[in-house]
């Protein structure tokens, strides 16, 4: 899906972005060396991701412990996970591994609800949009957060493709209208998020925060020092000229 239009649309449809502006966060995914932890607490997201699923950028429990060892604490170690037994993925919270779980599979709500008891961290309910009303059926997760992500059938996740974004304000409304509360649970908004569309999907949808891999990567899959840096300065002069815009 190409967003490139989506920001014409009227202002009302951008409405809840602009009552209340608020940083938008960055989660850089896909960490899997010892240069990637360096580079990440030289550039300060709030959150970085290990992944435990997959093949590509799949790490170990133990690269994951060396890597949490390096982690500056005030960023965020969030693992990400699809249908794993619970038991391992308590154990990591309990370990220290992980400061969140993000799941991309098929986890029941009591999935969910047994790991907020056992662990106490915070919960991402990852979703794979095709319509609207996949993001109608989002907004009733009992998680803590939710990210919407582009749906594939080859993966579960990180295909590094986009979709359609007025969906979520789609299915929100649609929620919004149906159980007459509003729609606030935050979200990250992941597919193909770059330094070229960051703009964009943050004047259309103010997310809590970008989920962002593939696009700062070079050589080998892993992330590329240029690309980062520049992506996260992309995202100060944003987040700057977005308070700005309401101030």
């Amino acid at each position: 899906m190409n967003n490139d239009k989506v920001i014409g649309i009227s202002e009302s449809a951008r409405k809840g972005a602009s009552e209340k502006m608020e940083k938008v966060r960055v989660k850089i995914c896909g960490m899997r060396r010892i240069e990637d932890i360096r580079l990440i607490n030289e550039v300060k997201p709030e959150y970085c991701g290990f992944v435990f699923a997959g093949k590509l950028r799949r790490i170990d429990d133990e690269t994951a412990r060396i890597l949490k060892a390096e982690l500056n604490p005030d960023i965020l170690a969030v693992g990400v996970f699809v249908d794993e037994p619970i038991e391992h993925v308590i154990s990591l919270c309990k370990n220290k591994i992980i400061d969140a779980v993000q799941l991309h599979g098929n986890e029941s709500a009591e999935y969910i609800s047994k790991l907020k008891e056992e662990t106490g961290v915070s919960i991402i309910d990852a979703r794979k949009i095709r319509s609207k009303e996949d993001a109608y059926e989002a907004f009733k997760t009992k998680a803590d957060f939710l990210l919407f992500d582009a749906y594939s059938k080859a993966v579960p996740g990180g295909s590094g493709e986009t979709f359609n974004w007025l969906d979520i304000l789609d299915g929100r409304k649609q929620f919004e209208e149906e159980f007459g509360v509003k729609a606030d649970k935050k979200f990250f908004i992941a597919g193909g998020m770059s330094e070229a569309n960051a703009k964009n999907v943050i004047d259309v949808l103010h997310p809590f925060a970008i989920d962002i891999s593939s696009s700062l990567e070079g050589e080998g899959n892993f992330k590329d020092r240029n690309k980062v840096v520049s992506f996260m300065q992309k995202m100060l002069y944003l987040n700057k000229d977005a308070f700005s815009a309401v101030g």
